[in-house]
């Protein structure tokens, strides 16, 4: 069963949030109620908990800016794929329209309040208590003080913010929430209502200029690494001759996915399906490689030799101009998270390059990556070790 992780409704101010932080990393194990992420927008911030146990796959990365229903990340079973994304955007779509559908005008119940006779002892904010009782409650989201760091630390036990000991407070650098000022303004939106028939849409300038912001920060960065290809090389042709003549024949490029995967997933990254393209001199190969991290490397290749997974699913791409003798390559970056480049120059000396968003990785982490996969490519046989 998938448990999603989604943007909830917040009220018609709330139109979106940035996604400020993701509490357990992509492919982490989390049980139910456990905080995941924290999204943050105007005066709040608030934690997205887990509806379910499972593995967390993210969807949107930290830093992104997302409406509300927009599913930021799904939960699913051990061993158990990502749905579709088709599925995944009809969901969204659904919980989009469900949340802006019209709902009945603001000005209607007040205006039946007022013109309904006094009863003696009774306050009119008590029937107006009385006429919200009989509203069924919607699921409310959990909302903490900015920044949340400082309330998880409070926290109890469960993960939920313990609440402040009184009303009131500012957030630093940003102006105060006076009551007077919001009852002011709530009056003077209800009366608009009553004049209009209906409230108008807040615009989404202030979201779409905060994005185009956020997108303008974000860099595509490149890191470099040069490598000795010459024990990869021979490795790939001790295990041929091995496994002639009814097994698979292993290649370089077999070689450097399992590295760069096996470096992935020790920085604590999910190295998911991996998509690759050989360009060799008269044709170009793609296949995807739906578990590099295979117990059995033979295993590995002969799914590759079989014709791979689909190439659609990859989570992160290597491009290979090796065959071309081409010694480095700057490969595009087009809806990934990752993309990874293979060059062969003379002598079997070559480069790895990593490609990578600037709002995921930092310098450091890419560096530590690429150390860590030209270690292995240059030591191959810890790859199956």
């Amino acid at each position: 069963m998938v448990a999603l992780v989604a943007v909830p409704d917040l009220g018609r101010e709330m139109v979106g949030g940035l996604v400020a932080e993701w509490y357990r990393a992509d492919g982490a194990e989390v049980a139910p109620g456990e905080p995941v992420c924290r999204l943050e927008c105007d005066f709040i911030a608030f934690e997205i908990e887990a509806e379910g146990a499972g593995v967390l796959r993210h969807r949107r990365p930290a830093g992104s800016i997302e409406r509300k229903g927009a599913i930021l990340g799904v939960i699913v079973s051990r061993g158990e794929g990502l749905p579709p994304d088709e599925e995944l955007r009809a969901l969204e779509a659904r919980a989009t329209a469900a949340i802006e559908a019209p709902a009945a005008p603001a000005g209607r119940g007040a205006a039946a309040l007022e013109q309904a006779p006094a009863v003696p002892g009774t306050h009119r904010g008590a029937a107006a208590a009385g006429a919200d009782d009989l509203a069924e409650p919607g699921p409310a989201a959990v909302v903490v003080p900015f920044p949340a760091r400082g309330a998880r630390a409070e926290a109890g036990a469960d993960g939920h913010a313990v609440p402040l000991a009184e009303p009131g407070g500012a957030i630093p650098g940003l102006p105060l929430w006076e009551e007077g000022e919001a009852t002011a303004r709530a009056d003077a939106e209800a009366a608009m209502g009553r004049q209009d028939g209906a409230m108008q849409p807040e615009p989404a300038s202030r979201l779409a200029r905060i994005a185009d912001e956020a997108a303008a920060t974000a860099e595509v960065l490149s890191a470099h690494v040069c490598v000795s290809w010459a024990r990869a090389r021979e490795a790939a042709a001790a295990l041929s001759d091995e496994w002639h003549p009814f097994g698979p024949k292993p290649t370089v490029e077999d070689l450097a996915v399992r590295a760069i995967a096996r470096a992935l997933a020790e920085a604590g990254l999910n190295a998911g399906p991996a998509g690759v393209v050989v360009v060799e001199p008269d044709a170009d190969r793609s296949f995807a490689v739906e578990n590099p991290l295979d117990e059995e490397f033979r295993r590995m290749v002969q799914a590759r030799a079989d014709g791979g997974g689909s190439f659609e699913r990859a989570e992160w791409v290597v491009v290979s101009l090796m065959p071309l003798g081409v010694e480095r390559l700057e490969p595009r970056l087009s809806g990934g998270r990752l993309a990874f480049g293979l060059g062969a120059g003379p002598e079997g000396q070559g480069t790895i390059t990593m490609r990578y968003d600037s709002m995921l990785f930092g310098e450091g982490e890419a560096g530590r990556v690429l150390a860590r996969v030209r270690s292995l490519v240059e030591n191959p046989y810890r790859l199956w070790g």
